[in-house]
């Protein structure tokens, strides 16, 4: 806000913040990240009734919330009967504790939706220690090195869901701040499902 109301342009890159006091906004629809998670969940289940186990990011954090929005928005618009375990965890895989998996175990889920790669992650090495397999599908879908696309390769994840990360929008976003030339204030980035 300070630095905005100085005069210096700035751009937000992800998160979303309470007010318009920036000259651009770049991210992905986490409401549609979360409704491409439900859908891949539907795509898993073969029966009408099933568990699932929704690992949250950090509470209060508004890609997790939007991500929880998107996923039970479109799971309640399925036929679909679930019960749905809610995790917390703060986007670490180190969140993910032996407690969690204890929780995971008790429930018996039929699917996992994690809300990043790295607590997915985490859950399949923790769960597959225990000879148990269940498919779970992240969040993010990086291309780096043991990132999710990776992760779906290798099949350590089901799927996962791409969320762009808006680093050449930035940069050209920028370069047209500094040019003077015109560019687009809020700029929505698509996320997609990523399996097989």
């Amino acid at each position: 806000n300070e630095v905005f109301s100085s005069g210096t342009p700035v751009i937000v890159v992800d998160r979303k913040i309470e007010n318009e006091n920036y000259s651009a906004y770049i991210g992905a629809d986490n409401i549609s990240v979360g409704r491409i998670a439900g859908e891949l969940t539907f795509g898993m289940v073969n029966t009408e009734t099933c568990k699932i186990v929704e690992v949250w990011g950090l509470m209060g954090s508004s890609p997790a919330r939007e991500r929880h929005q998107g996923f039970i928005s479109y799971l309640n618009s399925t036929n679909l009967d679930y019960e749905l375990l809610e995790l917390h965890g703060d986007w670490t895989g180190a969140s993910m504790t032996n407690s969690i998996i204890d929780d995971i175990l008790r429930f018996d889920p039929d699917v996992i939706y994690s809300h990043n790669d790295f607590m997915a992650s985490e859950i399949t090495r923790k769960l597959s220690a225990l000879n148990i397999f269940k498919p779970i599908i992240g969040t993010d879908g990086l291309s780096s090195p043991s990132g999710g696309m990776e992760l779906v390769k290798n099949q350590t994840l089901a799927s996962t869901v791409l969320y762009p990360t808006g680093g050449s929008e930035a940069i050209e976003i920028a370069y047209n701040i500094l040019s003077g030339e015109n560019y687009i204030k809020s700029n929505v980035l698509n996320a997609l499902a990523i399996d097989r």
